[in-house]
């Protein structure tokens, strides 16, 4: 198992990427971390990097790297650190990425990343885990002409829009993302009670990437066609883009503001930014329907990967951590909230969500945390942890005029192919 230590902590970053090379970008980065226990090495994860400086608290240090699990090792020449404040320094450099992970720059010239989930350590030394939280100080050094975006607002400017929108692509339509964005936001600050967690979002269409959408805080990354229209775009693609949008805002409550301690629950926050994605949208276009579609694509889904096997629940073993990204976080977990929404009624999940979100803000929380918020263990622990699902039979026995007996029978699912849900 290759787990950083929980007795070294990050407490601030402060990170600057040069980014005015053509094929490779050079960065430096401090960061200021809290010792609980005398140690003489810290240790982050890094990946990638030809390195010109390495230090901590401004003196040079041994250092080595461990490809297997992307360890970069620092180690004092003084001794046994202190408990206390540190500080580690970083000089490095290294190629773009073209794969769409990290800092990747396509053919067009954009430079934009991805890090979820191991990938921010090929951008820049740190500390690659979900439970590690810390504020960043990020300082960007780009060619002239460049339109820069981060996750929030520069330091020097006092005012901007609250939502923008950027493409490269001028033939394609954002009025769809836009509109489903601003009734989103609204949305979604009246259902958790609380308003959105950053001073500004800005939404970005790239011509491609690995995943469809990424929930940056403040700075949501799309594929373009997951976000821009055409006048030949059909009527379904436009449902998807308003889904992924809301998928993608709903993220900045839950996963965002509030985010998974570890891999292994990920159905926390990919199941609930699934269900919410679903209610924001039923109440923005209420004529469209749309849990015909959740329980065309989303349960559907679920019954045909329950099929398969495998249960919301899992393990993930550093360095596995790309198998959290399954149907059964996604599809399943949705398919059990909504579920557990109709069994509490909507008024009381969502209280019982609005609580969980508000009252861990800016914090981890893990399966645990929810179950005690949500207070239905014996309801949701069997589909969490089971896999397979129940199929009922009522049978009758004898109806005689007013005297009905009936026979009920229950079995593990043995196929998926349900056709029709009322």
């Amino acid at each position: 198992m290759y787990f950083l230590s929980k007795s070294v902590t990050p407490v601030e970053y402060f990170l600057t990427l040069d980014l005015r090379e053509s094929q490779h970008f050079n960065g430096d980065v401090k960061i200021k971390v809290n010792v609980e226990t005398e140690t003489e090495q810290l240790r982050v994860h890094a990946k990638g990097f030809k390195y010109q400086q390495v230090k901590i608290d401004d003196k040079d240090v041994d250092f080595t790297w461990d490809e297997n699990c992307d360890f970069l090792t620092l180690r004092s020449r003084d001794g046994a650190l202190q408990i206390g404040d540190h500080e580690i320094y970083v000089s490095y450099s290294a190629p773009y990425s073209s794969n769409t992970l990290g800092i990747n720059k396509d053919s067009s010239g954009i430079i934009f990343t991805h890090f979820e989930p191991i990938h921010a350590r090929e951008a820049f030394p740190c500390f690659d885990e979900p439970a590690f939280r810390a504020p960043f100080n990020l300082t960007l050094r780009v060619r002239e002409e460049s339109t820069v975006l981060s996750n929030s607002l520069k330091k020097s400017e006092s005012k901007v829009g609250p939502i923008r929108i950027f493409s490269m692509e001028p033939e394609k339509n954002h009025n769809v993302a836009l509109d489903v964005a601003l009734c989103c936001i609204k949305f979604f600050e009246k259902y958790f009670g609380s308003k959105l967690p950053l001073r500004k979002l800005d939404l970005l269409a790239v011509p491609k990437m690995i995943a469809g959408a990424m929930e940056n805080p403040g700075l949501l990354i799309f594929q373009a066609d997951s976000l821009l229209i055409t006048t030949e775009t059909i009527f379904v693609e436009k449902i998807h883009i308003a889904l992924t949008v809301a998928h993608e805002i709903a993220h900045q409550w839950f996963g965002n503001s509030v985010s998974i301690r570890w891999w292994s629950d990920m159905w926390v926050k990919e199941a609930f930014a699934t269900l919410l994605q679903h209610l924001a949208i039923d109440e923005i276009y209420p004529d469209w329907n749309i849990f015909d579609w959740f329980f065309s694509r989303f349960t559907r889904t679920a019954f045909k990967s329950d099929f398969v096997g495998g249960t919301v629940l899992k393990e993930i073993a550093p360095g596995k951590e790309h198998e959290a990204f399954n149907p059964l976080s996604y599809s399943k977990g949705a398919t059990i909230l909504l579920h557990l929404q109709q069994k509490l009624g909507k008024d009381t999940f969502r209280n019982r969500v609005r609580a969980l979100v508000n009252d861990n803000a800016g914090n981890t929380i893990t399966t645990e945390d929810v179950i005690e918020s949500l207070g239905e263990k014996e309801t949701l622990m069997p589909w969490l942890e089971q896999d397979g699902y129940p199929i009922v039979t009522v049978t009758v026995v004898n109806w005689i005029e007013d005297n009905l007996t009936i026979e009920i029978s229950q079995r593990s699912s043995v196929c998926y192919s349900i056709s029709n849900y009322h």
